[in-house]
């Protein structure tokens, strides 16, 4: 094997390696609920993308990581109604968050999906409606 490809298949699992290094499931602690009747519900899906598939993304929810994100796999929080700051974080120089303000009311579900950019290293937290959202949740898995 020659220097390159040598070199080309260090940095190769050096970049898998640091790629799982991100934790994936329940990280963190929920929000107590005063009154789960009373529940609003803030849902962020990730669907499979080839840009940025490698690596998990955490969900922080008012400053406070809870999940670790990976692609097909979307996570409930179930939150009081009020204001609500839902961040997706990824670890590594030059990669930013992306974040999105939620006012919530109770019993009410808001739909969120992250979208990696195709042409940058960028992500964003888009709205979606209920009714594709529930079509969406449907082809990923739940984490919980």
């Amino acid at each position: 094997m020659n220097y390159t490809h040598g070199l080309a298949l260090r940095l190769a699992l050096c970049t898998l390696v640091l790629a799982g290094c991100t934790a994936h499931g329940l990280v963190g602690t929920l929000p107590s609920l005063p009154d789960p009747d009373q529940a609003a519900e803030i849902v962020v899906i990730r669907e499979w993308r080839y840009i940025g598939g490698g690596a998990n993304f955490t969900v922080v929810l008012d400053g406070v990581p809870l999940y670790g994100l990976a692609v097909d796999e979307h996570v409930v929080l179930r939150v009081p109604s009020g204001d609500h700051i839902v961040t997706i974080s990824r670890r590594g120089p030059f990669l930013n968050d992306a974040a999105v303000a939620v006012r919530t009311e109770p019993k009410r579900r808001y739909y969120y999906r992250l979208e990696t950019s195709t042409w940058s290293s960028d992500i964003s937290l888009l709205p979606v409606p209920a009714s594709v959202a529930e079509d969406l949740i449907t082809k990923t898995r739940r984490v919980e």
